[in-house]
């Protein structure tokens, strides 16, 4: 199957921008016919149209508009993970959200969070600030910070642009506006002898306007849009009006250095930095999609070869393309033998991110055309069909169908980092993860909780009947999964809760292949009770005390956007399922 290229994703995201090939062309010093192949190329690949071709320039299409965010976290996520590595940072990342309501691509406000970053990057490297746009009912970003409409500004006062020629025009187009900036809009109509005129579309849809433009628009300059700025349109930066309106910086976050930093930003970039020209792109690392192909290609066969075979390519080709990644990251990424290759830290660490990018970049074209009476969601595997997982999901899915006959429901089974990257990719609606981590531009909704229990073949005499500590279980031996997975989150969370360093004898993410090893006897486990409900006659249980270990069935969807009323059906069919089910089990 094809898959878009780093190359086509970057053109697109430039052209969304700009509003025009030819201003992407001046951003990315590559010729208009070049460009025009990369787009098309790539809605071919995609199989979306994702721009309209007007006169006036591009206008996104609903398929674009719905590309534009996901591929922008897909080229954000993999920068970070590839200068992490090629600049090693020993901290965890930190993801902080920024969330700008109505302000599209290319916007003033937009150049202020990339400012802030750039500015912080020195100081804080493990820092990653990710701007998104909120729905409207959203009023501030979870663990983040959330940029304001305010009636009284302390001191982001905002300007106001008029955009396009005011002589002889009979009035000036007002944009959907907060109420904050609605009396702001009218007085300053007002100031300009102008009869104001409603748009009836928002700052960062007014490519959805024909062009030209029949009256001037008038804009908080931190919300002109960046195909604005870069075209010929005359611009003319309007004196503040006393005492308003503006902008607050929201946050639940204690630290003030981030808001000092966004707040400059912010400041700096209102008013007549919104009308200077936008910055050169900035350099990417010489890394494409058919590199990260050949490495995670080698890195999953621990073999060039028969990576190349994979791909159909020659191994020498193969050979080139690992060398220029290696090159590009100042890394080595396999240790080379004889008999195949073996990955160095650089290389394990590279991996999850590889895979994740081909996943993302796959899922890309579908999650754009699936059919609207589809409703996709994600949840975490279930054991076997015995499991009370397979129970509940099976259930709900019957009484769903039965109750949306016309519609159709697409589950997608994950591990709950990747359901909880495929939301944020809107590659499904919502997912049911089984922990409760917080995380930047995600709601996190407890749905139930499930004791987890320490398991062991019956009859090994590994441990006696009744509960146990934790300190107890770790002291055997240990098939548990990798730490990527939710489960080993929950547990490592309740070792640290404890003082202890779990360490086990193998991570083996297969919970199928993990019972299987514990049956065999001499090996134990941890999992939650409804897990092991279908093979209890061949195991021994115990709960786990000292901390008592819970795994939180939770729900997750992207910030400030609504569910529709089929998905929120399914959830609470899911939701009565797995209290019937847990219920039953306590009995």
């Amino acid at each position: 199957m094809a898959l878009p290229t780093l190359r086509q994703l970057r053109c697109a995201l430039a052209a969304f921008e700009t509003g025009s090939l030819s201003a992407t062309s001046r951003r990315l010093r590559r010729a208009p016919a070049t460009l025009s192949v990369q787009i098309s190329t790539l809605e071919s690949v995609l199989g979306a149209k994702l721009f309209g071709r007007y006169v006036g320039g591009l206008v996104p299409t609903a398929a674009g508009r719905q590309f534009e965010p996901i591929a922008r976290q897909i080229l954000s996520e993999l920068g970070v993970a590839l200068r992490r590595i090629r600049d090693p940072v020993a901290a965890p990342l930190e993801v902080v959200a920024v969330g700008l309501r109505l302000a599209g691509p290319g916007s003033s406000a937009r150049d202020a969070v990339t400012e802030a970053a750039a500015k912080l990057a020195l100081s804080r490297p493990w820092l990653q600030l990710r701007a998104f746009s909120p729905g409207q009912g959203a009023w501030a970003a979870q663990s983040g910070f959330m940029l304001e409409a305010s009636e009284a500004p302390e001191d982001l006062i905002e300007q106001w642009v008029l955009a396009g020629p005011a002589n002889g025009a009979d009035g000036v187009g007002i944009p959907e506006l907060p109420p904050s900036f609605v009396q702001g809009a009218l007085a300053q109509a007002q100031v300009c002898g102008l009869a104001p005129v409603p748009l009836g579309v928002t700052p960062d849809r007014l490519d959805d306007l024909p062009r030209p433009w029949r009256r001037p628009v008038l804009l908080p300059s931190l919300l002109l849009p960046g195909w604005l700025r870069e075209s010929k349109a005359e611009l003319t930066l309007l004196p503040p009006l006393a005492g308003g309106p503006g902008w607050r910086l929201l946050t639940s976050a204690q630290d003030d250095i981030l808001m000092a930093a966004l707040t400059e930003a912010f400041r700096g970039n209102i008013g007549a930095a919104a009308l200077r020209p936008r910055a050169p792109e900035p350099a990417y690392m010489a890394v494409e999609r058919e590199h990260l192909d050949t490495f995670e290609a080698a890195w999953r066969h621990a073999s060039l070869t028969r990576a190349a075979r994979e791909l159909g390519v020659a191994q020498p080709a193969a050979t080139l393309r690992l060398r220029h990644l290696e090159t590009e990251l100042g890394q080595r990424l396999f240790h080379r033998h004889p008999h195949g290759l073996t990955p160095t830290a650089m290389g394990q660490s590279l991996a999850p991110a590889a895979t994740a990018l081909l996943h993302d970049l796959a899922r890309l074209g579908p999650s754009l055309t699936r059919p609207r009476e589809q409703v996709r969601a994600g949840c975490v595997p279930a054991l076997d069909e015995m499991s009370l997982l397979a129970d509940v999901v099976a259930r709900s899915a019957a009484d769903w169908n039965q109750r949306f006959p016309h519609r159709q429901l697409h589950l997608v089974e994950g591990l709950s980092q990747e359901l909880r990257r495929m939301v944020l990719n809107s590659s499904i609606e919502c997912a049911f993860v089984d922990n409760d981590a917080v995380q930047p531009g995600l709601v996190v909704r407890p749905i139930t909780r499930e004791k987890l229990v320490v398991v062991t073949a019956a009859g090994a005499g590994l441990l006696p009947p009744g509960p146990v500590t934790l300190r107890t279980a770790a002291s055997l031996r240990l098939a548990l999964p990798g730490r990527h997975h939710g489960l080993r989150w929950i547990l490592d969370r309740g070792a640290a809760q404890a003082g202890l360093d779990i360490v086990p004898a193998a991570e083996i993410d297969s919970l199928a292949t993990t019972i299987r090893l514990v049956k065999s006897g001499g090996w134990a486990t941890l999992l939650p009770i409804g897990a092991v409900r279908g093979a209890l006659a061949q195991l021994q249980v115990n709960t786990v005390i000292e901390p008592a270990l819970e795994r939180q069935i939770c729900l997750v969807r992207r910030h400030g956007e609504g569910l529709r009323a089929e998905t929120l059906a399914l959830v609470d069919l899911f939701a009565a399922h797995m209290a019937a089910a847990l219920a039953e089990v306590a009995d």
